[in-house]
């Protein structure tokens, strides 16, 4: 994901000025975050309904999840310099991201279920 966005961002920068770019990283942003949550949600969905494992290891795809995550917004992050005001957008929804991650992983922990049921994720 990071990677398509940055292939496009060099051809953003070239073509628009500071106000939109800013109002694009506004925009990419959210949809990054919600991106992902559909995708992983997608996944777990599929895999219920066909009665399969959702990851064979719920350690390793929590570990990747946060890699993931961390990967995400560190590349937002490199945007602070020229637009300060993102840090409160990044905040906000990488929040989420972070507060789904720990919902996943205390399912995990207490044994309560797979971390990975649609059900938690909401």
């Amino acid at each position: 994901l990071v990677r398509t966005v940055d292939d496009f961002m060099s051809d953003l920068k070239k073509c628009m000025g500071d106000f939109l770019l800013k109002k694009t990283l506004d925009a990419l942003i959210p949809a990054s975050t919600m991106f992902y949550l559909r995708c992983l949600l997608r996944k777990a969905t599929i895999k219920r309904h066909n009665r399969v494992i959702h990851f064979f290891n719920n350690e390793k795809a929590l570990g990747r999840m946060q890699g993931d995550i961390e990967t995400m917004q560190e590349y937002f992050d490199s945007f602070l310099y020229a637009f300060p005001p993102l840090k409160r957008v990044i905040d906000a929804e990488f929040g989420i991201l972070r507060a789904v991650h720990e919902i996943m992983k205390a399912a995990n922990d207490n044994s309560c279920g797979d971390a990975f049921d649609p059900i938690l994720l909401l």
